[in-house]
């Protein structure tokens, strides 16, 4: 059979899948609309009559499918260890659960505040250690549950959660269930993934898949790198497609061995010729991207000769990559079906219908977890001798699934010879039939234009997101930045004027306040004469850090900040002089009661709503009568959210000095 005729061949093949395709789409189609009109017109009647519709009193029958599912192994690309894997992956995890909570309710809710104290973010996963958080349990408001096995290094959680009409579809009772498995090796991290939907039969529309978010932050994560389980790392997931050398029979013997043949392998093998990569290179790249956690992509370098024929001993394939067509492999021991879809790489956008196929893919198939469970009895065991059992029964199943897998192969083996047998029937018999060569060729050139069309209107709309995207990081790291500096004005600023060390007129000191310090500080008029009044040769620098430090604890204060944190507003203490704002000694015989009235400052020019009030508070430096000491009295007022300055710079009187 010549080439050309292979082709034509092919090509017939296509377009009756197409218009298979086409048909069961608008079956689907119309039976949705038919549901839709008999509501409407039941809703339509009860409304025009009045009168009450009774429910039926029959029992609801559910259908339960996957939407998504994948075992991950995950490996350290640098100096982290596997421990330190488990760890993160655990708090990817949360810190997706958490953001789906929100921050506010996580901070106000009493029943999930720990959460924000136990699971850090990722980038804390040093400080982190899962032996040390408690499990969770069903939340009052939410159906999540999570529980680690010390004897298996097993740490599962569980949400269910009804449809939150993220696909923009009124159906009802539609619930998922998202499962998630974090265990650990000598090496590695496993990460297994169940989402599944349970629905009443009555609606037509399946759910689409959805990848959680927080595996998508793992694979960005340049610490981390990620292969499916059992694969291991020479072919892990990536943003390009594994490049294979089609002529090395080394390279098509590992790439057969680890991953086509692989019984471990679950997801699918998307083979991609390397003419069509060259020419299209951001196209399929992008496509790649996409998928990641979905298919693998490999791209056939050179002949693929050695891999299909010599490896693979499929020369069905063989064929198929020879002639240039994209080919996306679903076989393996756990697939429900046993097909392989062949796509011409003439055809405009079949990356785009790859990529849908490929999400699309977790609705079709099983999943296995290579001898890791969610449901777990051990949970509720206690005791060594329970845990050991666990471990043991494991290990047998895990060896009775391996069994099991190599069974599947060899049936799959059979079944891919008949498969072949079926295309090479359906393959005469389509030869037999005589197309219009020149209608077809016109109809061709017509779909293609089309599809050249979308493809051009998508790319543009890419385009114009990206712009938008852009636009607005860019706005808003300008506004950091702007903030930034003006923050950073806010804070240095002022010592750079500050007034001079050896000024006589502590006058400038005041003026010095005022001028900087307005919007957070106020000096009572107490407070300048007393500056005035001292005689002591006090360190104007000195004094001014102090006043500097003040202004940082009082917009401290003002963000709602801990008025016993004994390191508040470290960042204006430049010096590193330690200072704090410190109560003043009060009770029966404290200062402040001794010598209430010395204490006693009148603030109503400030707070109509306050007279006297009991300047409790000071900034502190040095001791008793010590030369270099000084003292900043401050009363600060949440009202005005102000400190008000009552005396400096010397010591009011205490106990110990009554001056």
């Amino acid at each position: 059979m010549g080439k050309r005729e292979k082709n034509r061949s092919m090509s017939t093949f296509m377009k009756k899948e197409a218009k298979k395709r086409k048909e069961l789409e608008q079956q689907e189609q119309a039976k949705r609309e038919q549901a839709e009109a008999i509501q409407a017109e039941g809703d339509d009647r009860s409304a025009a009559e009045n009168t009450y519709v009774p429910k039926s009193n029959s029992l609801l029958f559910f259908r339960q499918y996957n939407t998504y599912q994948a075992l991950f192994e995950i490996f350290p690309s640098g100096e982290l260890t596997a421990e330190a894997c488990f760890s993160k992956v655990i708090l990817y995890v949360m810190s997706w659960f958490k953001h789906r909570l929100g921050e506010e309710n996580i901070t106000n809710l009493p029943e999930i505040f720990f959460l924000g104290e136990d699971y850090p973010e990722p980038e804390g996963y040093a400080d982190f250690d899962i032996t040390k958080v408690e499990d969770i349990n069903t939340l009052s408001f939410s159906d999540v549950s999570t529980a680690y096995v010390e004897a298996t290094k097993c740490w599962v959680m569980r949400l269910v959660e009804p449809d939150n009409g993220k696909e923009e579809l009124d159906l009802k009772g539609r619930t998922f269930t998202t499962e998630i498995l974090v265990s650990i090796t000598e090496t590695s991290a496993v990460l297994g993934i169940r989402e599944f939907c349970r629905e009443p039969q009555e609606n037509h529309a399946d759910a689409a898949g959805f990848r959680p978010g927080f595996v998508r932050d793992i694979f960005h994560d340049e610490d981390l790198f990620v292969a499916e389980e059992g694969v291991g790392g020479d072919y892990r997931f990536g943003k390009e497609p594994i490049i294979l050398n089609g002529k090395s029979s080394s390279d098509c013997e590992k790439l057969h061995k680890q991953l086509i043949a692989n019984p471990r392998r679950q997801m699918p093998v998307i083979f991609i010729p390397e003419a069509y990569y060259t020419e299209n290179l951001t196209d399929v790249n992008y496509k790649t991207a996409s998928l990641l956690g979905y298919c693998h992509v490999v791209v056939l370098e050179k002949s693929a000769r050695k891999l299909f024929d010599n490896c693979m001993n499929d020369e069905d394939l063989l064929e198929v990559s020879e002639d240039g067509q994209i080919i996306f492999y679903r076989k393996t021991a756990l697939q429900t079906e046993y097909e392989n879809n062949y796509y011409e790489t003439s055809a405009e956008g079949v990356m785009e219908v790859i990529k849908a196929a490929g999400l699309r893919e977790p609705l079709r198939k099983k999943c296995d977890f290579g001898g890791y469970s969610f449901t777990a009895p051990w949970w509720n065991k206690s005791g060594k001798e329970d845990a050991i059992d666990t471990i043991h029964e494991s290990e047998e199943i895990k060896i009775l699934k391996a069994e099991i897998d190599h069974m599947k192969v060899s049936v799959a083996d059979r079944e891919r010879d008949n498969d072949g047998l079926q295309r090479n029937i359906d393959r005469l018999t389509e030869e037999n039939r005589k197309l219009d060569k020149q209608q077809a060729k016109d109809m061709a050139d017509l779909a293609r234009a089309r599809m050249e069309l979308d493809e051009c209107e998508s790319i543009i709309q890419d385009l114009k997101d990206d712009k938008k995207r852009l636009t607005v990081e860019k706005d808003t790291l300008a506004l950091r930045l702007r903030n930034s500096i003006a923050d950073e004005r806010r804070k240095y600023v002022p010592l750079i004027n500050m007034p001079s060390f050896d000024a006589k007129d502590r006058k400038q000191v005041i003026d010095w306040i005022r001028q900087y310090y307005s919007e957070v500080l106020i000096v009572h008029p107490d407070a300048e004469k007393s500056l005035q009044k001292s005689s002591r040769n006090i360190s104007i620098r000195t004094l001014c850090m102090m006043i500097h430090y003040l202004a940082g604890y009082t917009m401290y204060r003002n963000e709602g900040g801990n008025v016993r944190d004994a390191g508040a507003a470290r960042d204006y203490d430049p010096d590193n002089a330690a200072y704090i704002a410190e109560p003043v000694s009060s009770g029966a015989g404290g200062s402040t009661t001794i010598y209430e009235d010395a204490y006693t400052f009148d603030i109503s020019a400030y707070n109509p709503d306050e007279k006297n009030v009991i300047m409790d508070m000071h900034v502190v430096q040095g001791k008793g009568r010590d030369a270099d000491m000084i003292r900043v009295y401050f009363f600060y007022d949440k009202k005005i959210k102000k400190s008000i300055i009552g005396y400096m710079p010397d010591h009011l009187p205490t106990r110990s000095d009554p001056h």
